[in-house]
């Protein structure tokens, strides 16, 4: 949705809004439940052969390690971010 604004964004619904929205959906079963094994063999493979192989820039390379470094701090207890 590049350039346009939700028409929700920044509204609040209200509590009974809230409540009658949870009444309604108590009782449903998620669209994904008890999905397994969607995918073949053959498509798994063909998804693996897709990523392999793929180049990342030295930037993006480094975004990723000072992200990997935050979060293991975190996990150690040392370090809120």
């Amino acid at each position: 949705m590049k350039g346009r604004i939700p028409w929700n964004k920044g509204k609040h619904i209200s509590d009974e809004q809230r409540r009658q929205h949870s009444e309604f959906m108590k009782g449903r079963t998620p669209w994904n439940k008890g999905k397994t094994g969607i995918y073949s063999e053959e498509s798994k493979r063909k998804m693996s052969e897709a990523h392999n192989g793929k180049h990342l820039s030295e930037e993006h390379i480094n975004k990723l390690k000072e992200a990997w470094k935050r979060r293991k701090a975190c996990i150690n207890g040392r370090e809120r971010y």
